[in-house]
């Protein structure tokens, strides 16, 4: 079936067992039978649907997984999209095909990057519009966060952080954020250590207003490598939580830790 290029490797099981996979016209549910090359191996018309179907994945990735399947020795965020892990939406009925077939998350490319120690909303797609819309033209694992990428669409972020003078100190919020920092992010213009080019506007405010507190809303419109730990470490800052709540329109609310749905068709970033 990959020689045929009908199905990933993964995908091949799954279909066959659900009796997505036909030889000769006939269902064939048996693993690992041989078929010479006068028979004709295709695909159900339900099986060929699913495969054709757009899919875009809302992943709540927790710390300690990667966005990217290629680092070594680390657990991809991909390894989190299971059956059991699917929250459905109110009222959403499981179509035949997701019933049968895992889906197969190693297809789906990554829109904007999470760094292994942040959390939060990962967006996963083999949609090109969908990529093309949060990150430009796709590109080989559609990864985002590489580079300038100024976008419309926002990304909103609860950042939590301390000074390295505070670090020293037995109180944490002793050495906040000075307020001349927020201006300047507000004002854009500012670089980033190697990295000539001027960063855009950035919304930023204290949580609640409270400038004494240490955490932080950040809102992006565009992505660059580990963006916001450089950003804060030009004011002597380091973040010890970075969470994405929100990408345009699309909140994380309903997804716990681990937890992924697909986007649905009513919904736009």
């Amino acid at each position: 079936m990959v020689e045929l290029g009908l199905s990933s490797r993964r995908e091949a099981d799954a279909l066959i067992l659900s009796g997505g996979v036909l030889v000769d016209g006939l269902v064939e549910r048996t693993l690992g039978r041989q078929v010479s090359l006068a028979q004709s191996v295709a695909l159900a018309e339900w099986a060929t649907a699913a495969q054709k179907r757009a899919k875009t994945v809302l992943l709540h990735k927790p710390a300690g997984f990667v966005s990217v399947r290629k680092e070594k020795n680390q657990t991809p965020a991909h390894a989190l999209i299971t059956r059991a892990a699917r929250v459905l939406h109110p009222g959403e009925e499981v179509e035949f095909a997701d019933q049968h077939i895992e889906l197969d998350a190693s297809l789906l490319g990554v829109c904007g990057r999470l760094d292994k120690s942040s959390r939060g909303l990962l967006v996963l797609t083999d949609d090109g519009n969908v990529a093309r819309r949060l990150i430009g033209p796709l590109k080989e694992d559609c990864v985002g966060n590489d580079d300038n990428q100024a976008t419309a669409i926002a990304k909103e972020y609860r950042v939590t952080f301390k000074s390295f003078q505070s670090l020293k100190s037995a109180n944490s919020n002793a050495f906040p954020l000075p307020l001349e920092a927020l201006a300047a992010f507000r004002a854009g213009g500012l670089t980033l250590p190697g990295d000539p080019r001027p960063l855009l506007p950035v919304q930023i405010d204290f949580v609640d207003n409270n400038k004494n507190n240490n955490c932080l809303r950040i809102v992006l419109h565009e992505g660059r490598n580990r963006q916001i730990r450089r950003m804060l470490g030009l004011f002597g800052c380091q973040v010890t939580d970075l969470y994405r709540v929100r990408i345009g329109n699309i909140h994380i609310d309903g997804l716990l830790p681990g937890q992924w749905r697909y986007l649905r068709k009513d919904e736009t970033f």
